[in-house]
């Protein structure tokens, strides 16, 4: 089973999703990878996917008012999935988000 099936049958939400929905979720997932250090969305961007991380690590952060980038967290293992309440309430993303 490729790395994104596994991240979505993995994860504890899917037990909410009837049958259909599993399905249609499950056909509209797409991998995309990134390089250790590459910017994976920036604060402000459109908020128009549900990230899940089947590989690697990232990290969370914002710029502070002086240019210097501030983690809020960092390590977020596969298996972690986030950007779903930016998606789901329309608003921009509120982190930097860095492989």
């Amino acid at each position: 089973m490729d790395p994104v099936a596994t991240l979505f049958f993995q994860s504890p939400w899917i037990e909410c999703l009837n049958q259909a929905q599993r399905q249609r979720t499950l056909e509209s997932l797409f991998a995309r990878s990134y390089t250790a250090g590459e910017v994976i969305c920036r604060k402000g961007d459109i908020s128009n996917v549900w990230i899940g991380i089947a590989e690697g690590l990232i990290r969370l952060g914002i710029e502070s008012k002086s240019g210097k980038q501030l983690s809020l967290a960092t390590g977020i293992p596969p298996g972690s999935w986030f950007g779903e309440g930016s998606l789901l309430k329309k608003e921009q993303r509120k982190y930097n988000v860095v492989a």
